[in-house]
């Protein structure tokens, strides 16, 4: 059998998470004990946290395996979020060009990492691949202010053309109006 018992191996598995959660996110000894959760988990189990318990903690299989985890979910998170971030200016993620876009800055956010290429042509390569949306969007903005100008323009053909029909209208009821007044008249 193993050796003595970590007071840690005394509080529920999700007790344990959390410690381990705060510790992976540089919370001190005194913070995580302090912490609500752990704090009434203490209370309920009457096993307390202290310094050595912590330690044997941190150096624990359990903790290394969650430290893995954690490390490899932020790796493929944040490979998502580099190129995500790149986008962000240019509204994201909305077509097949974006996502073929988003592949270019995710191979090139790999290359950078594993230190392959100058990084001033890595960075000339990452604002051409995002200019391409940039440009993209120009052409489309371009496209929809000169529709836009098409049917402003067919409106104010189409209301001239509604203000002299109407003129002409009142002139005619007018000259109705008259030629009845006329007949009135007689």
């Amino acid at each position: 059998m193993g050796g003595p018992r970590s007071n840690l191996t005394y509080h529920p598995p999700e007790i344990r998470r959390r410690v381990y959660q705060l510790h992976y996110e540089g919370r001190t000894g005194a913070e995580i004990v302090a912490d609500p959760e752990v704090a009434e988990s203490i209370r309920r189990t009457g096993y307390r946290l202290h310094g050595n318990t912590l330690t044997a903690a941190w150096r624990s299989d359990d903790y290394q395996e969650y430290r893995r985890r954690r490390e490899e979910t932020e790796q493929r998170i944040g490979n998502a979020r580099w190129a995500a971030e790149a986008l962000r200016d240019t509204a994201g993620i909305g077509s097949v060009a974006d996502m073929a876009q988003m592949a270019l800055l995710e191979q090139l956010r790999e290359l950078a990492e594993k230190g392959g290429g100058d990084p001033a042509e890595l960075l000339k390569l990452t604002t051409a691949v995002t200019r391409i949306k940039a440009a993209d969007s120009d052409e489309r903005n371009a496209r929809l202010t000169r529709q836009l100008e098409e049917l402003k323009r067919l409106r104010e053909a189409a209301e001239a053309e509604h203000r002299s029909r109407e003129a002409e209208l009142e002139a005619k009821l007018a000259e109705k109006e008259k030629q009845l007044s006329e007949l009135e008249k007689l």
